[in-house]
């Protein structure tokens, strides 16, 4: 009997937990879609604190991410230094080879670059590997690779970084579609609208028709409102993250 209430106390412990740094990452998340990094840092550390197993691979690619963003390209590849059993993440791949650039090992970002632009790696090459729609050097590419991968959970650093570079956004579909991804996994849906006002003015068929559907949710007036606004300034939806 006293084992059986131990196992239980256990379980409901472990449970508790895991809510807990679901949450903790829910909100680290979203502090970073805002640009908070240091409010996203702090959530994220929560989550490593509480230790569960099916939280801390989230949260420790998210403090690379913002470590990076930082400038602490030391910490950034410390963070990304784990293989996880029978997984490769592209944008952890990114993230360090970013950060491998910053400190001049440009031979280790090139075989990690290998790695991420090899079609068989990808579920979705066609798609993922963004930087093929442009052309410029390595260090471009894996800019504009990174800053695509990274888009729906750094949306407004995203901006920052592919303007210069020549790449279409605000008008980039793709992105628009994952950040309205991110913040319906957030249960912040209002703030979808706009960035499928995107999808379905500046996407390809596939972008349109699930952005039509999702925007079905909205009133007439109000999707009708939300897609000439981002004809106008397609930028101008960014600012309701």
């Amino acid at each position: 009997m006293v084992r059986l209430e131990q196992s239980a106390k256990q379980i409901a412990d472990s449970l508790a937990r895991d809510q807990a740094a679901s949450e903790a990452f829910r909100r680290a998340t979203d502090q970073v879609i805002k640009d908070d990094l240091q409010g996203g840092k702090t959530f994220a550390l929560e989550v490593e604190r509480l230790g569960t197993a099916s939280w801390s691979m989230e949260a420790e690619l998210l403090l690379a991410m913002i470590a990076f963003e930082e400038g602490d390209y030391a910490e950034a590849i410390a963070l990304t230094d784990h293989y996880w059993p029978d997984q490769e993440i592209p944008l952890r791949s990114l993230i360090r080879a970013q950060a491998f650039l910053k400190v001049g090992l440009e031979e280790k970002a090139q075989r990690l670059w290998s790695w991420y632009i090899s079609s068989e790696k990808l579920i979705a090459p066609e798609e993922s590997i963004v930087y093929k729609k442009i052309n410029g050097d390595f260090r471009s590419q894996l800019l504009i690779a990174y800053s695509t991968e990274a888009s729906s959970q750094c949306p407004l650093r995203s901006i920052k970084w592919l303007k210069p570079l020549g790449l279409a956004m605000p008008r980039n579909a793709r992105i628009a579609v994952g950040i309205a991804s991110a913040l319906r996994t957030l249960k912040r849906e209002s703030d979808t609208l706009p960035f499928l006002a995107i999808a379905v003015v500046y996407g390809e068929k596939g972008d349109q028709t699930n952005a039509l559907y999702e925007m079905q949710k909205f009133s007439p007036q109000v999707r009708e409102a939300a897609l000439n606004q981002v004809r106008i300034d397609p930028l101008s939806a960014y600012s309701h993250l």
